[in-house]
């Protein structure tokens, strides 16, 4: 059997990627500042931000990812707007798939009394890249690419543990759908096929958060969280095996971990570094590491 390791965590995590990245992978909608409670004052009510970083699968798929955000505060809410563009070479078998993902997602949240929330949706394209084969490279006898969705949301509370030190455990559900192109084991009898991949994934969360500094203008978090999908390997199952003598996809539901830190830091009055590392414990589909780090201008 072909098997695969659903990127697509690496992706969804692009409104995640930005933070982390899950399986089904995980969350580039969503600002991942700590919602602390804060005076009020005439601060800037615009931020951009650029970031990039580059994910990891042991023994997987692997690639870089950029993400360019433009955010707008709206008293205690949020709206947001980004970009993704992310980059990955999926080994199956003896071939070699490169595909590049152009995604643009919209989201918004608040932090009402210390109750916090997060709304988005994303859509996309992935473009497949040419088939190579231990005969050379090809292109698909099936599509160029196809078309990548999201929707997500999460919600939790910020609890203070002490001057400035923050924990906030959150509930959070993505769907993504997307297709999969699967190179065919023999292209003279059976064309390539794209598997149909629908994903539900439940994710629960506790950040916990320092801030320091002067103005308390730093801060450190560290994540850890567990998330749940029916879909964390997606096996394909080539004609010679199948009793219908045509392609079909197996669906395996998974559970796995992921701890992560975050940092920030304040360079300016508007400007700030952001970086973190993320590693996923237990995963079916393999264990993966993400790294990212970015730049946010207020204004």
């Amino acid at each position: 059997m072909m098997r695969y390791a659903p990127l697509l965590l690496a992706l969804v995590a692009a409104p995640a990627m930005a933070q982390s990245t899950t399986q089904g992978e995980n969350d580039t909608t969503r600002v991942d500042i700590p919602a602390m409670p804060k005076p009020a004052d005439p601060s800037p009510q615009w931020m951009a931000e650029i970031s990039s970083g580059y994910a990891t699968r042991d023994n997987g798929p692997s690639g870089a990812f950029a993400v360019a955000a433009l955010n707008r505060r709206l008293g205690r809410y949020y709206a947001r707007a980004a970009i993704t563009g992310y980059r990955s070479i999926i080994e199956q078998s003896d071939t070699a798939l490169p595909s590049t993902y152009i995604v643009g997602s919209l989201g918004a949240g608040g932090n009402v009394n210390n109750w916090v929330f997060d709304l988005w949706g994303a859509w996309g394209w992935q473009h497949y890249g040419d088939i190579q084969t231990a005969s050379g490279p090809r292109t698909s006898t099936s599509q160029s690419g196809s078309p990548y969705l999201s929707l997500g949301f999460d919600a939790g509370r910020i609890i203070t543990l002490g001057k400035g030190l923050y924990i906030t455990p959150t509930l959070g559900m993505t769907y993504a759908h997307n297709r999969l192109l699967r190179p065919s084991p023999l292209v003279e009898r059976w064309p390539d096929y794209e598997s149909d991949e629908k994903t539900w994934t439940g994710t629960a969360t506790a950040r916990l958060d320092k801030t320091f500094g002067h103005e308390r203008q730093h801060y450190l978090g560290l994540t850890a969280s567990w998330h749940i999908t029916n879909n964390g390997l997606s096996i394909l199952v080539p004609p010679m095996a199948s009793p219908t003598d045509e392609f079909s996809t197996l669906h395996r539901a998974d559970g796995w971990g992921e701890i992560g830190v975050n940092a920030g830091l304040r360079l300016s009055k508007n400007l700030r570094l952001e970086a973190s590392v993320s590693r996923s414990v237990a995963a079916l589909a393999g264990n993966s590491t993400t790294a990212s780090g970015g730049l946010r201008v207020a204004f």
